[in-house]
């Protein structure tokens, strides 16, 4: 896991960088995600595989491991442990209702269909997930 952190912060510094002119608040919170908190990619790794694996019902790929297993190797990979993990799957599960929720205000504004409550893309979904990770 570590080596993929590694791969993705070389291809963001030496491929998008130069696209991108981060300043202020956004630079900030850009260094922090990459280098002051990687355990947010934990966090996003096991929000996805969720969601992949309940969600869309397709079936875990061949030697994927499952949460408990992906923490450890991860913890392994990067020789830090995932306190707090818990915390940065509620900020997952929010930044990600919010990119959804924005994704499907456009889209009703453009006349396009949207998913509804009962659908599993739906912002209310991830809503509960919150919730249960809560305890609400």
């Amino acid at each position: 896991m570590g080596g993929y952190i590694l791969l993705v912060m070389l291809y963001y510094h030496f491929m998008l960088h130069p696209y991108y002119t981060f300043e202020g608040n956004l630079l900030i919170a850009t260094y922090l995600l990459h280098y002051v908190a990687p355990i947010i990619y934990l966090a996003w790794w096991l929000l996805f595989d969720r969601i992949q694996d309940e969600d869309t019902g397709v079936a875990r790929l061949p030697g994927l491991g499952d949460r408990q297993e992906t923490i450890e190797r991860w913890c392994e990979g990067t020789g830090r442990d995932a306190v707090g993990l818990g915390w940065y799957e509620v900020l997952a599960l929010f930044q990600l209702s919010i990119t959804r929720g924005k994704t499907f205000a456009d889209r009703r504004r453009l006349g396009l269909p949207v998913p509804d409550d009962n659908d599993t893309r739906s912002v209310l979904r991830l809503m509960r997930r919150i919730d249960a990770l809560l305890g609400c």
